[in-house]
């Protein structure tokens, strides 16, 4: 993704300059003695040593102009670098705290921690206050290092007018930062050039700040995991920094991890950094280098133990856990391993994909978080792992009560008003969904997964035309331009498209990113649907089977893919799908309805089938889509007075019936009520079902494929055929 400002590598293809070079050699010693002092430990001093020389590089070039004082420039860099570590101890809300990092550390001196403190606040709430037209375009460049060009399509305004309110914002900015007895001379001091370059020294401390500020927000990337089954694995993974302008970092913080062996904050970062570049051997290798020496150091734990989870490599993860649990003493954090540990034996990688479910480790994993949180009601991380582990057990009603609780702790944890998005849709409350994705976005404009959620529902209004379709797609480029790896991402975009009637263009995007990416497990499935559209069965049927092969347990595939594997005339396929199905997911109310509607495909009897779509209303009797799903094979039965028993059970459950599942579940009342010869109830019906497509956002020649579904209900054949 560009930058607004010429990235590190561009700036210094070689290295730092010499005269930064022979600056820095000049006063290092000074400088360590200095982060010694402050830190009180040398593996920290080193570190925050490293990060002042990464830091006072990326800035001398463009502010050595206005240095009058190297010395003390550096002085004041490398102490506010140290004041900010110190701060991060006593502000983390991690696991790491309750296990102490470095027992016995002296503090900094107050007053400067609460200089500190307060100049950065000072910044933010200078931000926070700019005209609402200024703020937008000034944090999407400054905070989230988006490019002008992409600033200036989302806001539909040309780029020069993007320079034009960051340049407004940064003098506002200056002047509610700046102390009251110098804003008379200092306002007379123009910014001159790049809106973003900030000359005078003030502003260069201004500049360290915003920089800081950046650095300190919270980014998301999606990450490729190979699979041992030769497939590639997507993972929206979160990180508590921003991993931006990463490549030159990368090679700094290698060079100094090889010279500082010792070293392991910064090792930390490193890891990290290597796992955004999905260079995953490396990024294992930085972390057990960590865990050897600072085995006390929790979040390498779960960062190693995580990614081995995700590359279904459970017994090394449950190895790492078990093994962190041996230096860990405080309940809170004891409990969260043993619900990870627990968690890893039973299977699950994470939501929708596992290798196979046990039920007992499941109930314990739950127990477990359940534990944390009551030891540590406001860690965030405890209720999203039991958010997370109901979730990929099918649980959606105490996944949702989950993410609720971390949202009770945070109303802008942006993880939980994202990840809530399926967990809501599912129990019929659609507008809350939309209004967290929305909320979510306003928090971290940069959160890939919110995003990709967004582009699609507006995508499923018919927000595809004019202006609306150009911030649709600007949304949706913005996806694509940070992952642009990721199938997750393209489907946002050709979701665009496919709304847009133009099936050719969606399968050509998707041929073209399986010949770059051919193990991606994502990109085969969302072919196989584009081919599927397309009307072409049989290459649908062959990309789901690549899928499967490339992850056997993708519960996606199955769903999407069992039925095509059917009409391809795959029958015996089908039926082994159908037993793996049920070895991974045999508790899951998904896997029951999937399972439901294939037996019913390969000719089962009845009971079979309609017995199985029952199991999934005993597992989840509170998710509408499976009493729908209940209903419609009672209907092919010919049970239909039960099947009205279904289907007014999931209107009763979504509640508002303008939503599209309740279209659905309207629409499905249609056939039974008419096959019991009660004609004047479904005419009614026709007229309540005509009233909530009135009410809902669909574009109309949505509005008018289901309109033509009701005329078909009535065998109306001509009327289905003048609407369509």
């Amino acid at each position: 993704m560009e930058n607004a400002c010429p990235s590190h590598s561009a700036r210094h293809p070689r290295g730092p300059n010499p005269d930064y070079s022979t600056l820095w050699a000049k006063h290092e010693p000074a400088l360590k003695r200095l982060c010694v002092q402050l830190l009180t430990s040398h593996d920290d001093a080193e570190d925050a040593l490293a990060t002042a020389r990464v830091r006072g590089w990326a800035h001398y070039d463009r502010d050595s102009g206005s240095i009058r004082n190297p010395g003390a420039w550096l002085y004041r860099l490398t102490r506010n670098v140290c004041l900010s570590q110190l701060r991060s101890r006593g502000r983390a809300r991690t696991l790491l705290d309750d296990v102490g990092r470095h027992d016995g550390s002296r503090s900094a001196d107050p007053v400067e921690i609460v200089i500190a403190n307060q100049q950065r606040d000072a910044v933010l709430r200078a931000i926070d206050g700019l005209p609402g037209r200024l703020r937008g375009p000034f944090k999407d460049v400054w905070i989230y290092g988006h490019s002008r060009e992409e600033v200036a399509r989302i806001y539909g305004i040309t780029i020069s007018a993007v320079g034009q309110r960051i340049h407004k914002a940064l003098r506002i900015i200056r002047a509610e930062v700046t102390p009251s007895d110098q804003r008379q001379t200092r306002s007379e001091d123009p910014i001159v050039g790049m809106p973003e370059t900030i000359r005078t020294g003030d502003d260069a401390r201004l500049g360290v700040l915003l920089d800081e500020i950046a650095w300190r927000l919270d980014d998301s990337r999606v990450v490729q995991i190979q699979l041992p089954s030769g497939g590639t694995l997507e993972y929206h993974a979160a990180f508590d920094h921003s991993v931006a302008r990463r490549q030159q970092r990368i090679e700094t913080l290698t060079e100094y991890v090889t010279e500082h062996v010792r070293g392991w904050i910064r090792r930390f970062e490193l890891a990290n950094l290597l796992v955004v570049e999905n260079r995953l051997a490396e990024a294992e290798v930085q972390y057990r280098h960590i865990m050897a020496r600072q085995p006390r150091h929790l979040p390498t734990c779960l960062a190693l133990g995580r990614l081995l989870v995700l590359a279904h490599r459970f017994r090394d993860a449950i190895e790492v856990y078990e093994q962190a649990l041996t230096h860990v003493r405080a309940a809170a954090p004891r409990h969260h391993l043993v619900g990870l540990l627990e968690r890893a034996r039973a299977g699950i990688v994470f939501p929708r994909f596992c290798m196979e479910q046990r039920a007992d480790h499941i109930q314990r994993a739950v127990e477990a978080f359940k534990a944390a949180i009551e030891a540590e009601p406001e860690n965030l991380s405890h209720w999203h792992e039991l958010a997370l582990t109901h979730e990929a057990a099918g649980n959606a009603v105490e996944a949702s009560a989950a993410y609720d609780g971390a949202l009770l702790v945070d109303p802008s944890d942006v993880y939980a008003l994202a990840r809530s998005h399926n967990c809501l849709r599912l129990l019929g409350l659609h507008a809350l969904a939309e209004a967290r994705l929305e909320r979510a976005l306003e928090v971290d404009v940069n959160y890939a997964y919110a995003a990709k959620l967004l582009g699609d529902l507006r995508a499923s209004k018919g927000q595809v035309y004019g202006r609306e379709g150009q911030r649709t797609l600007a949304i949706l480029r913005r996806v694509t331009e940070r992952n642009p790896s990721s199938a997750d991402a393209l489907d946002a975009l050709t979701r665009y498209h496919e709304r847009r009637g133009e099936v050719e263009i969606v399968i050509a995007r998707w041929r073209d990113f399986c010949e770059r990416y051919p193990s991606n497990v994502k990109g085969w499935m969302f072919l196989a649907c584009a081919l599927m559209q397309g009307g072409d069965t049989e290459g649908s049927a062959d990309a789901f089977e690549t899928a499967h092969r490339l992850d056997p347990g993708c519960l996606d595939v199955y769903e999407r893919g069992g039925t095509i594997l059917i009409d391809a005339g795959r029958h015996e396929a089908a039926r082994s799908w159908l037993s793996e199905l049920l070895h991974r997911y045999p508790n899951h109310w998904s896997a029951c309805i999937i399972a439901a509607n294939a037996l019913h495909r390969l000719g089962a009897p009845p009971d079979e089938y309609i017995s199985m779509a029952q199991r999934a209303i005993d597992l989840q009797p509170d998710i509408a889509g499976a009493h729908r799903e209940l209903a419609r094979l009672l209907c092919n039965a010919g049970r239909y007075a039960e099947a009205l028993e279904a289907l007014n059970r999931s209107i009763q459950i979504s509640g508002v019936q303008s939503s599209a599942p309740n279209l659905f579940a309207l629409l499905g009342r249609l056939k039974p009520l008419r096959a019991l010869g009660r004609d004047d109830e479904a005419e009614e019906e026709l007229r309540v079902f005509e009233d909530a497509l009135a009410a809902t956002e669909l574009w109309e020649p949505e509005r008018q494929v289901w309109m033509a579904r009701a005329k078909l209900a009535f065998d109306d054949w001509t009327g289905a055929e003048r609407l369509l």
